[in-house]
């Protein structure tokens, strides 16, 4: 990242956002788990109750240009 600021271009996904995880975010959070950088996680065997949730947004209309 060539500045110290987080951009509203960073939350649009493409390649601001890969620079933001990849620069900043996984020098402090990285570890064998999350440095793949995949969609989706491995959660193992787990026993009992389970909850999980993902960061979604909602556009409308569902296809639109740009």
């Amino acid at each position: 990242m060539n500045n110290k600021l987080v951009l509203l271009s960073h939350g649009s996904g493409g390649a601001p956002a890969r620079e933001l995880v990849r620069e900043l975010m996984l020098k402090h959070l990285g570890n064998a788990l999350l440095d793949p950088l995949e969609d989706a996680a491995v959660c193992g065997t787990l026993d009992g109750k389970v909850a999980l949730t993902c960061d979604s947004y909602v556009v409308s209309p569902l296809f639109f240009p740009g």
